[in-house]
Order: structure tokens, then C-alpha cells, then sequence
């Protein structure tokens, strides 16, 4: 990449002596604080560079993202600090035509109508499982880490719903933290953010976290074929199931059952958690939101499949949240050809940054932005709201193939809670979004709970 033709662009001054653009990634407290300065100081084309040859173009305007939407194919370089997890030709970085080969098998295992009604008793049975943790953390009132707390719980729903497989309390919480410890090593390392361990601590760490992933994952697959050889049809029919019945070569299904793994406990259990955070803030939608939960579904009974599709205060709430913490702070593509973007010709082979969490706060399209608002989502509104200035779960070809199933884990896990509990915020406790290829809470959302 010429960086006469990259630096046409507008962007941060690049300091090769200083990792080029990564320090200012890091001096901003991680990417998606990074996006927001970038696009507030140099509009809505800006251009950052990851070394001498990797520009990243990041738009944060939906009317020029619309121009890529067809662009199927990720930038290696930006999710390499990923192989070590996940491996070099892993899903997130595959070709787009090999990637739609997936997706045909992904899609209909995770978000077919079937699929969907069938994991709606699994989802109802494992938050069962924790209002009793949490009735018992409200009678005492001792504190509860939300996040720590919901992406073991969802962890246990995705393992138990894609892969039929049974999680013990001592594998979630090792996967959990293993996950947690790989990604927060693998954000630091990527973008040089400064860290208290030392190096040497750092990769013990990365490794034992590493391997306790690799060996429970490959546990789950082996204990699919074994049920696999002693029935021809095996009864579930799942995504694990799919991707042996597609012949999937054996390393791929690994680091792909890692990979959703990953994808779908992580967003789901995070999802949840901001917007418990959002409502512990704001009591007066709180309490509109629970009136609706309440006119819509008798206090003698439990939630039926169908009463998630009555709640539309409830699907605004979430929406805005989703808005405000978007889960998945940034998306990325690569450019095959020169392509005009906001004015600006972008070579080939250049990696355009899709900044979500800044696309969702651009004030052109969400006037003050840092309110929590969930009218913005009303029925009378959503006209106005620009295709693509909404974008959760990403768009186009490359968009989540697990949207359904994570939406469906998030209102139902949502409307139980909602049921059953107030939550207050634990007093002067820091709320810091960090990223962690997801937005987390960097000290956890503490709350108490009071019984409903």
C-alpha cells in the first residue's frame, strides 16, 4: 500500500517509531473509544494504519457503508491476533465464497423456526437455574457480578443447544475465565495496552487458558462421534451434528465449535448485562417495561414461546440498549478492488473499518446520542431510522449467523429476570466499557437484587 495514496485519506498523524497508529488506539482505552475521537476529529472517512502496509479505513456514515454491503471477504491482519484461539484460516477470516458455504450449514442449525421452539425450553430451564442463585444472593443481599454471572449461564445454553452438550459448574467457570483471561491477553497484545502481569506471566496465563479450551472443546466433538458410532441417527440435530454430516474436515469443526462458542455466549451474556445496567439507571422505564411484562403474561403461569412477540415496549428497550453498548463494538471487510468511498478512492486490498459503536452515537443520525431513549425505536419513528445506522449484529454477507437464536436467549432470559427481580447498582462501583473483541464492563456490572 502506497502511504502517499493511504495518507489522502484523513487521519491521525502516523508515528512508525510509536507502533504507527496503535498507541493512539491504546492511549484512547482500546478501539471502540479510539473510533469515536477518530471520526469526531477527521468525519466521516478516516484513516488509521496497524503498520507500513495495513491502512484501515473506517466509515462511520450508514450511506457510505451501504456502498460495501456486498463486500463478503475479512482482513486477516486485523483479526490475527485471533490464531492462536482459533487458528490462520478460521471462520471469521475465511473467503467469502467459502464462508457461505458455512453459513448454509450454520444458519438453519442455529435460526430455523424449528430450531428456535425446540431451545426455547433449554433457555427456560438453564435461567431457572439461576433466578434460584439469584433468589438465594437477593435473600442475603450479597453483591452479584452480572456479567461473570450471565455469560456462565449463556455459555451453558449454547453448549447445551448447538452442541448437546452438558456443561458441569466447574467447566463454565473454567471456560469462562479462560475465555476472558485469552481475550482481554489478545486485545492487550494487539493494541499495546499496558498491562500489570509480567510477559512471562502473561503467556503462562495464555497458555493454560488456551489449552483448558482446546481440550474441553475437543471433549464436546469426541463425545459426538462416539454417539455418532454406536447410532447411525443420532438424535440430535444440531450445528455439531450439521457439520459432520457436511464432512467438515475434523480441525475445522474444532476451531469453529471454539469459534461459536466464543460468538455466542460472549455477546449474549454481555447483551443481557448492559441492559440491566441501562434500566438499574432509569426506574421509570423499568417500570413501564415490567407493567408490559406483567399485562402480557398472568402471574400463575410461565412464559410460552409466543409471548415474547407481545412485548414491543420490551423490544425497544432492548434495541436502544444494543444502540448505546453495542456488544460487538466493530466489524471488518476487505476491499477486492479500488471502490469510492465519501469522496476518497481506497485501493485494493485496504480493510474498511465498520465502527459500530461509533456508527450507532453519529449525532446525524441520533441526536444526543449518550441518552438512553427508547422512543427512538417506536413504531412511529423507526421510518426514520437509516437501514444501516442500526447495526447490532453487523450486515451483508458476513453478517452474525446467529442473530435469531442470541435475540430469542436475550428477551427470554430478559423477561424471566424482569419477573422475578429489582436490580440496584452497587454504589461508587467504576463502569469502564472495555474491549474484549466484545464490550465489557472492565470491573463487572455489580448489582443487589431485590425480590419482585
Amino acid at each position: 500500500m502506497s502511504k502517499k495514496v493511504g495518507n489522502l485519506i484523513p487521519g491521525p498523524p502516523e508515528h512508525p517509531s510509536e507502533q504507527h497508529n496503535l498507541n493512539d488506539i491504546a492511549r484512547a482505552g482500546g478501539l471502540h473509544n479510539f473510533q469515536l475521537l477518530l471520526h469526531e476529529t477527521y468525519g466521516d472517512v478516516a484513516r488509521f494504519w496497524l503498520s507500513d502496509s495495513t491502512l484501515v479505513v473506517s466509515i462511520n456514515d450508514p450511506e457510505i457503508l451501504k456502498k460495501t454491503q456486498k463486500v463478503g471477504d475479512r482482513p486477516k491482519e486485523l483479526f490475527k491476533f485471533l490464531e492462536p484461539l482459533l487458528g490462520p484460516d478460521n471462520w471469521q477470516v475465511i473467503p467469502a465464497e467459502k464462508a457461505k458455504e458455512r453459513r448454509k450449514i450454520i444458519i438453519p442449525a442455529l435460526g430455523h423456526d424449528v430450531v428456535l421452539k425446540s431451545s426455547f425450553n433449554t433457555i427456560i430451564s438453564q435461567t431457572k437455574l439461576l433466578i434460584q442463585k439469584w433468589s438465594l444472593a437477593a435473600q442475603e443481599q450479597t453483591i452479584v457480578e452480572l456479567q461473570k454471572d450471565l455469560t456462565k449461564q449463556t455459555l451453558n445454553i449454547i453448549a447445551s443447544v448447538a452442541f448437546g452438550y452438558q456443561l458441569t459448574a466447574t467447566e463454565r467457570t473454567r471456560l469462562t475465565e479462560s475465555f476472558k483471561n485469552v481475550l482481554t491477553e489478545f486485545i492487550n497484545e494487539q493494541y499495546q495496552l499496558p498491562c500489570v502481569l509480567s510477559l512471562e506471566e502473561r503467556q503462562k496465563q495464555l497458555n493454560i487458558s488456551l489449552s483448558i479450551l482446546h481440550d474441553t472443546v475437543e471433549q464436546i466433538i469426541q463425545k459426538r462421534v462416539a454417539e455418532r458410532n454406536e447410532n447411525e441417527k443420532p438424535e440430535c440435530n444440531d450445528i455439531l451434528n450439521a457439520l459432520i454430516e457436511n464432512q467438515v474436515p475434523p480441525e475445522e469443526i474444532h476451531m469453529g465449535v471454539i469459534g461459536l462458542l466464543l460468538a455466542g455466549f460472549h455477546t449474549t451474556g454481555i447483551t443481557i448485562s448492559w441492559v440491566l445496567y441501562l434500566l438499574s439507571q432509569h426506574p421509570d422505564i423499568t417500570m413501564r417495561v415490567c407493567q408490559e411484562i406483567d399485562d402480557a403474561i398472568e402471574s400463575d403461569r410461565e412464559l410460552v414461546y409466543d409471548d415474547i412477540n407481545k412485548l414491543d415496549y420490551f423490544s425497544m428497550v432492548l434495541k436502544e440498549s444494543m444502540r448505546k453498548y453495542s456488544p460487538a463494538p466493530y466489524a471488518a471487510r476487505e476491499i477486492q478492488q479500488d471502490m469510492e468511498l465519501g469522496g476518497y478512492v481506497i485501493p485494493a486490498k485496504t480493510t474498511i473499518l465498520y465502527p459500530i459503536y461509533s456508527v450507532h452515537k453519529n449525532p446525524k443520525y441520533w441526536p444526543n446520542p449518550e441518552k438512553f431513549d427508547p422512543e427512538r425505536f417506536s413504531e412511529s419513528n423507526l421510518k426514520n431510522i437509516h437501514e444501516l445506522a442500526y447495526i447490532p449484529f453487523g450486515f451483508g454477507p458476513r453478517s452474525c449467523s446467529g442473530m435469531a437464536l442470541a435475540l430469542l436467549s436475550v428477551k427470554v432470559i430478559l423477561v424471566m429476570l424482569l419477573r422475578e427481580f429489582s436490580f440496584q447498582l452497587v454504589p461508587q462501583h467504576p463502569i469502564v466499557p472495555v474491549d474484549r473483541f466484545t464490550l465489557w464492563s472492565e470491573h463487572d456490572i455489580k448489582v443487589t437484587l431485590s425480590k419482585r
